[in-house]
């Protein structure tokens, strides 16, 4: 499956880079948005912090993207809650 990654934090990108490429997925990971248009053909799964959530979703499904999306973060439970 191909997954793009829009995140802040560089090491939960490469964290999540690292995971999913090992488990045979194609991953593009960034902090811009803008720089994951160029990948939506055939993208399944958005995986976006809080701090781009909105304009990244609303950009990549202007573009074209169909999958799903998903909210990802690290901190405390009680932080992401």
């Amino acid at each position: 499956m191909k997954i793009l990654v829009c995140c802040d934090s560089e090491l939960v990108r490469e964290m999540l880079a690292l995971a999913l490429g090992g488990a045979g997925h194609q991953v593009t990971a960034t902090n811009d948005p803008f720089a994951l248009v160029a990948n939506i053909a055939g993208a399944g799964a958005l995986l976006v912090d809080a701090s781009r959530a909105r304009q990244a979703v609303a950009l990549l499904r202007d573009r074209g993207y169909l999958g799903r999306s998903l909210l990802v973060g690290d901190g405390a439970p009680a932080e992401l809650a």
